[in-house]
């Protein structure tokens, strides 16, 4: 904020100070401090405006718009209740309404102002436009809401909130730099708009190479069940290079990884890893990806080779939908790496949002292993969440299958095994702002119980950190613990990314 702008504020403060009852004055200096975004001190020159006229609507709509903005919904919403007391059927104040339900996340009663206004206008088009494009965001049908903005975009380019949210599905979409450009004409009218300004220079930095490290350690220590006791631990440590996105919707990564085996009655076993990972997003829903994997292990020097590709879409943007086949090894046998199985597999999983609380989760898998051996894999799970985004408390319960053709001595071949299993998780993002491209910080804990067909007891809690300044760096760590009859085992993953 310049001279001209403290000059002007002292001028008015001068003036309100020698006549403090003339509202005009304080309804200027009011909209001043507004317009320059400084809120708090609008909302109290309101609020003395409110006590000298309290029929004033223009006040009372400044208050209403100003507690919205400032995210106190709650007195947004009561200001607004008083605005439609002193007068009814303002379309563009109702209109106000339904967009502040909506970024105060109440979807239902947002979704209901809407319907409302589009029954009372129903020649008014780009309102039913507006409709359909946040409520299809809100169902996550992104790409039918994106139809929607573009229209509404093209027609109204100053609406920052329209053309704000078309940027951020955009990004979600993977479009990167279709939203950074987006963002851009939003400044153009706009200048400061400061959610638009770090979310335009976080697409830039998303675009950007990376380099980053990630360390992975496995300890599993038997305790005297069928296949006798045990103790493995496994070291990880990957290197890995994102270049820079030459395409739109596509990512592409490289590493190196090397890792350490301690065995019972047997150490010094390592493995060192060559592997690529790369996907493309397109228009329509499709993904394509491909994770593969060269290994080299010290025992007996046998190269391996594990791979997964798949396709990914979402049909009817209802059901997220993949379908895969892959090649992965198999460290069943606890005492040396020296029998080498791997198993081929194909199969498919299906991700559904019934709703914002409700979700359903299913895979299936048909394996084919190398000592011609089948199985097949199961796993299936409902999570109902009792709070949303940005603190969210879900409960899950499902069900983890696994059956072969023959069992085999040597290593686990069960019959018709079954895992049943409830967790609780509460997962917290911290800050001020939530939107795409704003930096991220979040703890998760994770209460997990189960009990398999053997009647064995699985206690698995979880701790995780994760933070993105969406900028230069980003970090994470996960402690997994476990614990049962049958063996106990710890994992601790941990990585750290810079963008160059």
């Amino acid at each position: 904020m310049g001279k001209c702008y403290a000059f002007v504020k002292n001028q008015y403060l001068k003036a309100i100070e020698q006549y403090p009852e003339d509202t005009g004055i304080r309804y200027e200096y009011a909209k001043h401090l507004a317009s320059h975004r400084e809120y708090a001190p609008a909302i109290e020159q309101h609020l003395a405006l409110y006590e000298l006229d309290p029929n004033d609507y223009r006040t009372v709509k400044w208050l209403a718009r100003l507690y919205s903005w400032t995210k106190q919904f709650v007195e947004g919403l009561q200001w607004y209740e008083k605005y439609g007391e002193i007068r009814q059927g303002d379309l563009a104040v109702r209109h106000e309404i339904a967009r502040v339900y909506g970024w105060a996340l109440m979807l239902e009663e947002a979704n209901e102002a809407y319907e409302k206004l589009c029954e009372d206008f129903p020649d008014n088009h780009e309102l039913y436009w507006e409709w359909q494009a946040k409520k299809n965001n809100w169902l996550r049908r992104k790409r039918t809401a994106v139809s929607y903005y573009e229209k509404l975009v093209e027609r109204h380019p100053e609406d920052a909130e329209l053309v704000f949210d078309l940027g951020q599905l955009y990004s979600q979409l993977n479009l990167s730099r279709k939203s950074e450009d987006t963002y851009r004409k939003l400044l153009v009218y706009e200048p400061g708009h400061n959610r638009a300004l770090f979310a335009a220079d976080s697409e830039k930095w998303r675009r950007k190479q990376s380099a980053g490290l990630k360390i992975t350690y496995i300890h599993q220590d038997g305790t005297g069940d069928t296949f006798g006791n045990f103790e493995i631990t496994r070291f990880r440590t990957d290197a890995n290079y994102k270049p820079a996105r030459i395409m739109e919707a596509t990512d592409v990564s490289l590493g190196l990884g090397h890792t350490t085996f301690n065995f019972l009655d047997h150490t010094g076993s390592t493995a060192d890893h060559l592997w690529l990972k790369g996907n493309k997003d397109f228009r329509n829903g499709v993904m394509i990806y491909l994770n593969g994997e060269l290994s080299t292990y010290t025992e007996n020097n046998k190269e391996t080779v594990q791979f997964e590709t798949g396709i990914h879409y979402q049909i009817a943007e209802l059901f997220d939908a993949t379908v895969f086949t892959g090649r992965e090894d198999v460290l069943e046998n606890f005492i040396t790496l020296s029998n080498h199985r791997a198993r081929y597999y194909t199969g498919g999983r299906i991700m559904w949002d019934i709703d914002k609380r409700v979700d359903v989760y299913a895979q299936g898998k048909q394996y084919w292993y190398n000592d011609w051996n089948d199985g097949f894999e199961y796993d299936v799970s409902v999570g109902y969440k009792f709070f949303v985004y940005p603190r969210i408390l879900k409960l899950s319960v499902g069900i983890f299958g696994f059956d072969v053709d023959d069992h085999v001595s040597e290593y686990w071949s069960p019959n018709a095994y079954k895992k049943y299993s409830a967790a609780l998780s509460w997962r917290h993002y911290l800050g001020k702002e939530h939107y795409t491209g704003a930096p991220e910080f979040f703890y998760e804990m994770v209460m997990k119980q189960g009990i398999d067909s053997d009647s064995v007891d699985f206690a698995e809690p979880s701790l995780a950190f994760g933070w993105d300044n969406k900028r230069r760096m980003n970090a994470g760590l996960e402690i997994k613990p476990m614990r049962s009859v049958v063996y106990d085992e710890e994992r601790i993953f941990f990585y750290f990314n810079v963008r160059l």
